[in-house]
């Protein structure tokens, strides 16, 4: 069994794919930008314009990587800060981001470097985080997932020369939000996306940019807001033109805890979202032609699926255990939207259809009891 990552103490529930945090802080609602030499560049962590600088190296290495021969130098990110001693562990990360960006290229995978936010700690204000890439994240947690001897290489390393078990992995916080529509509660059958391809999750689940929303005289992300303008993006939803859906998510907005994943056959990725609900007045149909003429990620959203209240035991029931046979959605239990193409994925970090912190978002907002019947053993 792989070395954790992460050190949680007092977790409030252990799911197989997750254990959530439910009381992580006073204020759940916010993320802190703060300042740390404990990480794998300590130059960019709290300095946006660092992190830009550093995502356009990655980047051009990215690009460089169509060269079958090429093999990244430690150069273009000294200025980013390397601690003492930790050159070849920042060269084999960076040799690891050039493999994935040649695999995720062969598969037809739409990944790029971005800067991200970086899960730094969990304390009684909030989240704290740095400013991360998610092509260091593949690089570093994602990879880590499916390569145990890697996973321990780096967390030995950590602690040698930073201090810090997760010092050179890079965890970009996502958002995961249990959506209610008119029609009941939302779920999506994933497409052919870098994370998880073709299992379930979130209609609203991702992670955010700090270009578009850091405020550098506060160093404080309101995540409220935050969210709902993801949950409107991602469904094709134009603020501006109907504010009173971000107002009707803001008012129903809850925030359920923090969620890492943890994993099957592997000790997986331990990735860290941020779990909450809020509600949608629209109905599923409207929901879906609008992802399918105006959102920009649309291609991320294979089938849109509503689930009314009384139905999510069975849907829960059919898809909460990888190992048997996926047999499909009784039509009267679930609205589909979308073409079939293909079963559900499955995936060694993931006991289940979902992705992993995705079934944990959503028995967080519905709680456990009343679904027992329709749990696997090792959910109860």
């Amino acid at each position: 069994m792989t070395e954790k990552i992460y050190e949680l103490k007092d977790s409030g529930l252990v799911f197989p794919d997750a254990t959530v945090l439910k009381t992580s802080g006073e204020d759940l609602g916010r993320l802190l930008v703060v300042e740390s030499n404990k990480l794998l560049f300590p130059e960019s962590s709290s300095n946006l314009e660092a992190a830009k600088e550093l995502k356009s190296e990655l980047s051009e290495m990215q690009t460089a990587s169509q060269d079958t021969t090429y093999e990244p130098t430690l150069d273009k990110v000294r200025r980013f800060g390397i601690q003492s001693g930790a050159e070849d562990v920042v060269s084999l990360i960076l040799d690891r981001f050039v493999k994935i960006c040649r695999e995720k290229r062969a598969q037809g995978m739409n990944f790029t470097p971005g800067v991200q936010y970086n899960h730094y700690r969990v304390t009684d204000h909030g989240m704290e985080v740095t400013f991360g890439d998610y092509g260091l994240f593949f690089a570093t947690l994602a990879e880590a997932a499916q390569d145990s001897a890697y996973k321990r290489h780096l967390i030995k390393e950590g602690l040698r020369i930073l201090g810090r078990k997760d010092g050179f992995f890079v965890n970009p916080p996502a958002t995961n939000t249990v959506v209610e529509c008119k029609d009941g509660l939302l779920f999506v059958k994933r497409g052919n996306t870098a994370e998880y391809p073709y299992m379930l999750h979130q209609v609203a689940a991702g992670h955010h940019y700090p270009e578009q929303t850091y405020k550098p005289d506060t160093k404080v992300i309101e995540l409220d807001t935050l969210i709902g303008y993801q949950i409107l993006t991602e469904v094709g939803i134009d603020i501006s033109k109907q504010p009173e859906h971000l107002k009707s998510i803001l008012d129903s907005m809850r925030f359920n805890g923090v969620a890492y994943s943890t994993g099957s056959k592997l000790i997986g990725t331990e990735k860290a979202e941020i779990l909450s609900a809020a509600r949608l007045e629209l109905t599923a149909e409207q929901i879906w032609d609008s992802i399918q003429t105006a959102a920009s990620h649309k291609w991320e959203t294979q089938q849109l699926m509503a689930v009314p209240q009384q139905y999510i035991g069975h849907v829960l029931g059919a898809t909460l255990d990888s190992s048997k046979k996926f047999e499909g959605f009784q039509q009267e239990e679930v609205k589909i939207f979308g073409v079939e193409r293909g079963s559900l994925g499955k995936d060694l970090n993931s006991f289940s259809r979902w992705v992993p912190v995705g079934v944990a978002g959503l028995l967080m907002h519905l709680g456990t009891s009343a679904y027992e019947p329709y749990l696997p053993q090792s959910w109860k």
